[in-house]
């Protein structure tokens, strides 16, 4: 998992740690962008989220990032 923000890559994380294998599935736990659980929150603002099911090149996640801010 690779985290961008502002379209600079911030972070990764190996979800394969400890050879365990993450295998999404649908679920009745809700998607959240900056709270922890149903009860914490993020006291700020997040203005737009992304989601790519594969791993985009830099250059497509500039271009995503320059469409969705105009910059």
């Amino acid at each position: 998992m690779r985290i961008y923000r502002n379209g600079v890559r911030m972070d990764t994380t190996n979800l394969d740690y400890r050879r365990a294998v993450i295998v999404p599935q649908r679920g009745k736990a809700p998607f959240l962008v900056g709270a922890r659980d149903l009860s914490s929150f993020f006291q700020g603002a997040i203005g737009k989220v992304a989601i790519s099911g594969k791993e985009l090149s830099r250059m497509r996640i500039e271009q995503h990032f320059s469409v969705m801010t105009g910059r």
